[in-house]
């Protein structure tokens, strides 16, 4: 049953890229390549083993010639939109009291008894399934996952992928910190719960996922509000221990608090986004980001992972996602700002959703990349490429990771561009 309802959520629906030619396939390996995030953790699937369906495992992401991967934890996912949003015309919106699959999910699979109803239990689960990974890759002598959890760590797998070494970083992210906070929580005890997930060997922090909580509002919640003074203590610790903060799925009045109280300190990521602008069904707006806020996040160093399934970038395939890139390009452009330096690869893999090619097809990205779409989209720049593929990402960690900071991202990530 878990493996059907896996299978069925996590398709794998065209247009693709098509074939790679060869030149292409070489211009692939020579990239150092990260994606901002994959839910693959949520799933029964073994990481090492090369899987018969959804997106995403070690083999798979190695064939796609990915460098590092940004492995999210979710805790909390609805069914599905059921209601509307006040005053957001033609908008779904997901209710606190939706049921939560993510839970339905944990006994489907025979996960541990107390992963089943605790958000916080599901969490730290799903960081030791990681770690056990990484274990068990060190043993088997084959791909080295490496886990990328301090500076030195992304040092070492920069240095490794230049040498040709066959290794994978793996970040541990939180996609929705939706336990912590709330009337029983003072302030203490909210930094408390963010250092928890640090020591467990989280290094992306999103305050929330797709439903309101204690933290923050969120882009597809019911209320939709701003920021919470819990959620601006969250904030500070995970920036005080090294986190990169991710904002994807905040609401507007979130992200517009954040900017207005000035509390990041560090370029953030928005890890899994579209483009409102360029947004058509089945793409959801509310979901995505407005022209202003890419923006506002773009002047603050930020880096936006495009995503490539059809509700962040509308019915098309591959060329839905050329054509989001070109958007925010278009939008960063206009705003007197270096576009390409502000893009990066949001999958989303393994999210629930439906994509044009598993992480197998990378290769055919890049060239659908260097070549355009036609009228869709032009070639990006070859100058564009290594930075979107991987360089920004690499930056945003160097800058923020602990023992990181400007000088080691020039150290570091500059040999990339």
């Amino acid at each position: 049953m878990a493996d059907y309802v896996d299978a069925r959520l996590n398709p794998v629906v065209g247009p693709g890229p098509g074939p790679v030619s060869t030149s292409h396939a070489s211009l692939h390996d020579r990239l150092f390549v990260a994606d901002l995030h994959a839910d693959t953790l949520m799933w029964r699937r073994d990481l090492l083993e090369r899987g018969r369906w959804g997106h995403v495992d070690v083999p798979r992401l190695r064939q796609g010639g990915i460098n590092l991967q940004v492995f999210t934890v979710v805790t909390q996912t609805p069914p599905e939109r059921h209601s509307h949003a006040p005053g957001i015309e033609n908008e779904h919106c997901v209710s606190s009291s939706s049921t939560n699959m993510t839970g339905l999910l944990s006994v489907v699979q025979g996960r541990p008894l107390e992963t089943w109803g605790n958000l916080r239990s599901r969490a730290l689960y799903q960081a030791r399934r990681l770690d056990e990974a990484v274990l068990r890759s060190l043993r088997s002598g084959e791909t080295e996952l490496l886990p990328v959890r301090h500076v030195d760590d992304l040092r070492r797998l920069v240095r490794l992928h230049a040498e040709g070494r066959d290794v994978l970083g793996a970040v541990l992210g939180l996609e929705g910190a939706n336990w912590i906070g709330g009337a029983e929580f003072s302030e203490a005890q909210v930094r408390a719960e963010v250092r928890a997930l640090y020591n467990a060997g989280f290094r992306t922090f999103a305050l929330t996922h797709r439903f309101d909580n204690s933290l923050s509002g969120s882009s597809e919640g019911c209320d939709r509000y701003g920021l919470t003074p819990q959620g601006a203590a969250a904030l500070d610790e995970a920036q005080d221990l090294g986190m990169v903060i991710d904002l994807a799925h905040v609401s507007s009045r979130s992200l517009q608090d954040i900017l207005r109280l000035r509390l990041l300190r560090r370029p953030p990521i928005v890890s899994h986004t579209g483009v409102q602008a360029s947004c058509t069904g089945p793409c959801h707006r509310g979901r995505n980001l407005a022209d202003d806020e890419l923006v506002a996040i773009a002047r603050l160093g930020g880096v936006i992972g495009i995503g490539f399934w059809p509700e962040a970038v509308g019915s098309g395939g591959t060329s839905a996602i050329l054509a989001s890139f070109a958007r925010a390009a278009a939008v960063l452009t206009s705003a007197g700002l270096s576009p390409w330096r502000h893009l990066a690869f949001g999958s989303d893999y393994d999210g629930a959703v439906e994509v044009p090619f598993d992480a197998t097809g990378m290769p055919g990205l890049t060239q659908a990349l260097v070549q355009g779409a036609g009228g869709t989209a032009a070639a990006m720049p070859p100058e564009a490429l290594p930075l979107v593929a991987g360089a920004n990402v690499c930056r945003v960690m160097a800058l923020s990771l602990p023992g990181g900071g400007m000088q080691a991202a020039e150290d570091i990530c500059l040999r990339l561009r």
